[in-house]
């Protein structure tokens, strides 16, 4: 995936999705480092996946536009 370099001790990217493979076994890749194809870095970080969470309902599902309405949201994964 590609990186965004922000300083000399940061870059940001984009997780890959989780290849359907995997997700039976394993919910993670290991992480390393290359620039332009060459290998920069062993693999010494984790990035892990979770489950998507659903949401079933929202109890009571509307409220005044002042807010500070409680709602209930019921569902599994949160």
């Amino acid at each position: 995936m590609n990186a965004t370099i922000l300083n000399p001790g940061m870059m940001v990217c984009d997780s890959p999705p989780l290849d359907t493979i995997r997700q039976d076994k394993y919910n993670f890749y290991n992480v390393s480092v290359s620039m332009d194809g060459g290998f920069i870095t062993n693999a010494t970080g984790i990035f892990r996946y979770y489950k998507d969470p659903i949401m079933k309902d929202v109890d009571p599902g509307l409220g005044p536009l002042t807010g500070k309405t409680i709602s209930k949201v019921y569902g599994w994964g949160f």
